[in-house]
């Protein structure tokens, strides 16, 4: 098994209760009817096929228009993970809907400078900007010899979406190494907020990298004229120069050159990210997208206190003649607790449930489904089966249910299994942990100075389960 580690927020996304029944690329949706949303516009993350899904929400895509960094595609240019704008019509179910436009683009492609990532979590600098990777990133990789976010190393090519305030720091949903590293001919792109320009020297800074643009093509900006503040996208075939400078050969206007959700006022807008900025109680902003909110704002898991830079959340709301997005609905996303890595043990499709480690965990509009074993783009509960390998990302429910917020089937698997969560209570040499019975007896408690641990403890327990007992062979604190 591989060792992995949740730290804080999860993303928690995926249409999970429609994608059970969905392995084709047909839709269950029936397009728009009386009672149905239009002029729909949402920014969210791609989190299944069949059509495609975003924010929970199945949307019929067979006559959408696709776009993939500025090129015309098909759905099959999209992968899990992607930060996408989408245009289209919600049906009165809230689960279907009818897709008119899909657009994505990178946040960055580039040179990784530094890697600071353990057991998936942490950080990688790219070009400059800090990346942010945690247990909701997807992992994709086109170089064989680089299995997991860990493995990344300095000089690989990665192509990374995400969240972002043009400021160098990105919250990435999707991480996908492409090359080892940059070659001769190889084009790298760089977007965000120009600062501290030198108009004399011809250079400025996104996030903390330094751009050259003595000899680049300015065709795209208004009179040739870079400005601070100003939202670009710097393209490079050169790389960095002897001084760690990238030197450009192209820099372009991203949109109308204003960072920003492009809504028009009195639109409805969905937007789904991290907070960037807290201004007062009634405003923040999400990613770039300045919010308010009101007395009339509704508020899932949390309140307006709840809202603190870093969290993840989803806003629903119509865009203002001010560009300013006011909340009707703020959807505070859950945070994944209890990590565990094991063969499954039963499957309910119609209940959408599996069991883990003798625990039934629920999938539902919001988990991530991903298949890393054969790799099916229209993964469900359907094609599990019961010994699969899964590694389960999950949190108590008020009602006392394990949700998962992600659900991935790994590659291979045996008879080990992993459990990081929270000791709930100790009897002996017996803990509980997520609802699991975890017996110590033989387990390694060097950590723990040769007892158990102590209930409020956070740990990550490896061991083999049998009989409804997890029986430990290490535990160490989870810090």
């Amino acid at each position: 098994m591989q060792n992995m580690k949740l730290k804080a927020t999860v993303l928690a996304v995926l249409g999970a209760l429609s994608i059970v029944g969905c392995n084709s690329g047909s839709s269950s949706g029936t397009g728009t009817h009386a009672g149905a949303s239009a002029n729909l516009a949402r920014t969210g993350v791609i989190t299944g096929f069949g059509s495609v899904f975003v924010n929970g929400v199945e949307y019929q895509s067979s006559s959408a228009t696709v776009t993939a960094n500025g090129v015309a595609a098909d759905e099959s240019k999209l992968a899990l993970g992607m930060v996408v704008k989408l245009k289209g019509s919600v049906n009165t179910d809230g689960k279907t809907g009818t897709a008119v436009d899909i657009s994505y683009a990178d946040e960055l492609h580039g040179i990784v400078q530094a890697v600071a990532v353990v057991a998936g979590t942490g950080t990688l600098t790219v070009m400059g900007q800090t990346v942010n990777v945690d247990a909701a990133t997807v992992f994709e990789s086109k170089v064989t010899a680089i299995t997991s976010m860990d493995m990344i190393a300095v000089g690989n090519i990665v192509e990374v979406s995400g969240y972002t305030a043009g400021d160098g720091n990105i919250y990435a949903t999707r991480v996908e190494v492409k090359k080892a590293a940059m070659a001769s001919g190889d084009e790298i792109e760089l977007k965000g907020v120009i600062a501290s320009l030198d108009s004399t020297a011809k250079t400025f800074l996104i996030g903390k990298q330094s751009v050259d643009y003595s000899a680049a093509n300015l065709g795209d900006i208004p009179n040739g004229i870079l400005a601070n503040d100003m939202y670009v996208e710097v393209k490079s075939t050169q790389g960095f120069n002897s001084s760690n400078v990238l030197v450009s050969s192209k820099v372009e206007l991203e949109g109308d050159g204003k960072k920003g959700v492009d809504v028009a006022a009195g639109e409805d807008l969905e937007l789904e990210g991290v907070v960037t900025n807290v201004a007062s109680p009634t405003e923040f902003t999400l990613n770039d997208q300045i919010v308010l909110l009101s007395d009339k704002t509704e508020f899932k898991h949390g309140t307006a206190s709840s809202i603190v830079k870093g969290i993840k959340l989803e806003v629903e709301g119509t865009m203002n003649a001010d560009h300013k997005l006011v909340a009707d609905k703020v959807n505070l996303r859950q945070e994944s607790n209890i990590e565990m890595s094991a063969l499954v043990g039963a499957i309910d499709v119609a209940a959408s449930t599996v069991t883990v480690l003798g625990q039934v965990i629920h999938v539902d509009s919001l988990t991530l489904l991903k298949d890393e074993r054969d790799g099916i783009r229209y993964f469900s509960l359907k094609d599990m089966a019961v010994n699969d390998a899964l590694e389960i990302h999950a949190y108590l429910d008020t009602s006392g249910n394990l949700v998962a917020t992600k659900l991935k089937r790994e590659s291979s698997g045996d008879n080990t299994s992993q459990l990081n969560g929270t000791v709930a209570s100790v009897t002996g040499a017996v803990v509980v942990i997520a609802g699991v019975s975890v017996d110590l007896s033989t387990a390694d408690l060097t950590a723990f100075s040769s007892v158990a641990p102590v209930a409020g403890t956070k740990v990550e327990v490896v061991g083999t389960f049998a009989n409804n007992t997890l029986t430990a062979t290490t535990i160490q604190k989870d810090d």
